[in-house]
């Protein structure tokens, strides 16, 4: 906000009445002094204008009654377009996380399973991920009884989606919530991947500049902490994608590998439901439910205990109907971002609620 001005006028009863000049910012009334004054603001910007009004807007909500009125427009209106726009998070250091427990647990010293059942060194199964999007890996890393119960008490807030897009009940867990679960190694191995991704993938360029603290030879983030959702009979995600194209050029968030943990022991999608149900070569739909619709081919993931499942966040997939009771379908979830300078954009305003909901930003 340099070169801002900012000034402060008590007006008398004849200048509310003409308190709607072009210069007039915000209107402010107190009951308790009885007094009105204007905030003019000269010398700003757009993006800071909002900043302010949503500073003003957030000191009304607080106080619970009408102190203050836009002149020229309604405040919350003012507020929404603001957080309509806004950049995403360019999330956290990756490297911050250690690789360690992503060696001896996932790839264990170099060998595991691919899509195909072979069993292949690490370099092939990021090849697998690099030419076909995505990638499962049967783990020993395997969530506990104990750690199931604890994890689906701590689930109790239904998403904020329409019920018939999602039905799960979901939850972010940071290191501190991932411990009180017993789930500190599956935490741990979640955000170890970005870096580990860093150091063994060969990233194109994509004629954008990488956005800090991302970086031409490390371009994957973090995000602080990792989501648990949990579907139970009848519940379901419809056909979605994490990073849908939202235009000809333009993608909806900076999300690049989805990176799915599965808890569940004792799962057979054939007669439990809730498969993972994956897209290849999706990433160019604009509509997700084209997929179904087209009737395009798609490969069926079981989410059973141990299975790591990577995907490029921008295919078309779906988590399928549970079908049994009492069975509980939990998963781990973390988004890896490419934070660049491409213009995306996301609207974190909660219209419903009348506020922020920062965690769209991710």
């Amino acid at each position: 906000m340099n070169g801002a001005k900012i000034s402060l006028f008590e007006l008398n009863e004849a200048d509310n009445n003409t308190a709607n000049d072009e210069h007039d910012f915000v209107h402010s009334h107190s009951n308790e002094c009885n007094c009105s004054c204007i905030i003019q603001i000269e010398n700003i910007n757009e993006s800071d204008c909002g900043t302010i009004c949503a500073k003003l807007y957030e000191s009304q909500c607080a106080y619970g009654e009408e102190t203050l009125q836009k002149c020229n427009g309604n405040l919350r209106q003012v507020v929404k377009k603001h957080f309509s726009s806004q950049r995403p998070h360019t999330g956290y250091d990756a490297q911050i996380s250690k690789t360690d427990k992503v060696q001896s647990i996932v790839f264990q010293d170099g060998k595991n399973s691919s899509n195909d059942g072979s069993i292949d060194q690490k370099h092939d199964l990021l090849r697998v991920l690099k030419e076909k999007g995505f990638v499962t890996i049967d783990t020993q890393l395997k969530t506990s009884v104990e750690s199931c119960v604890k994890l689906s008490a701590f689930l109790q807030k239904k998403t904020k989606q329409d019920s018939s897009i999602r039905s799960d009940t979901v939850a972010f867990l940071d290191r501190d919530d991932a411990q009180a679960c017993g789930l500190s190694e599956q935490f741990e191995v979640l955000m170890g991947m970005a870096n580990f991704l860093n150091e063994n993938l060969i990233f194109k360029h994509t004629g954008y500049e990488p956005l800090l603290p991302a970086s031409k030879d490390r371009p994957l983030t973090n995000p602080r902490n990792i989501q648990a959702a949990e579907y139970r009979e009848g519940e379901f995600y419809v056909a979605h994608s994490d990073n849908l194209l939202a235009n000809a050029n333009m993608r909806s968030n900076y999300r690049l590998y989805t990176c799915i943990l599965y808890c569940n022991d004792e799962w057979d999608a054939s007669k439990d439901g809730g498969a993972l149900r994956i897209y290849p070569n999706t990433e160019h739909l604009t509509d997700p439910a084209e997929a179904v619709k087209s009737r395009l081919e798609y490969e069926d993931i079981n989410p059973s205990n141990g299975k790591l499942l990577i995907f490029d966040s921008r295919l078309v997939h779906s988590v399928e109907k549970v079908k049994t009771a009492p069975k509980k379908r939990l998963a781990l979830t973390l988004w890896m971002m490419r934070p660049e300078d491409s213009g995306v954009v996301v609207d974190v305003w909660d219209e419903e609620k009348g506020q922020v909901d920062w965690y769209r930003l991710f």
